[in-house]
């Protein structure tokens, strides 16, 4: 899975083994908020990338929590808003990068589910937004090192 970059994973590792909330339930509100964050301001780019980083790194780990979180997301509504967020912003590398690297994590995962989220992310037409983004930033190598391992996460699905 990728390693987006941020501090916010230092944060989610603190609040998963946190004792008040419980880690499942703080690291589910901190899905929650970002998400909430991503649909209070569509139209800035610098939430969008900074949204797109936290569910990347919230989402991140191979295990449980990791493929809780991705899942939680989902069910919350964050693929559409990441879909929203590349197509809104498809000048802005920063934006496209993350929200490649939050897809190519939910695409992925150990869990039961990991299937149904990768048919999901091909479902909301995130193969040609990938694609349009490696175009568009050709000179960019985080840009097309996420979308490569995007891509290869999704087509994963296609031949197993």
């Amino acid at each position: 899975r990728s390693i987006c970059r941020c501090s916010t994973k230092t944060e989610i590792d603190r609040a998963e083994s946190g004792r008040e909330a419980g880690p499942r339930r703080r690291g589910m509100a901190l899905v929650l908020e970002t998400i909430a964050a991503m649909q209070a301001y569509p139209a800035s780019a610098g939430v969008q990338a900074s949204a797109c980083n936290a569910l990347c790194n919230m989402t991140t780990a191979s295990d449980a929590h990791g493929d809780a979180r991705a899942q939680a997301a989902v069910d919350a509504g964050a693929l559409p808003l990441i879909i929203a967020a590349m197509r809104t912003h498809p000048d802005s590398a920063s934006v496209q990068e993350r929200a490649i690297g939050a897809l190519r994590n939910f695409s992925g995962g150990i869990d039961a589910q990991h299937g149904a989220r990768r048919q999901a992310v091909a479902d909301a037409a995130a193969v040609p937004l990938i694609v349009a983004a490696m175009h568009k930033h050709l000179a960019i190598a985080a840009v097309q090192e996420e979308a490569c391992a995007a891509l290869a996460h999704i087509a994963q699905g296609e031949f197993s």
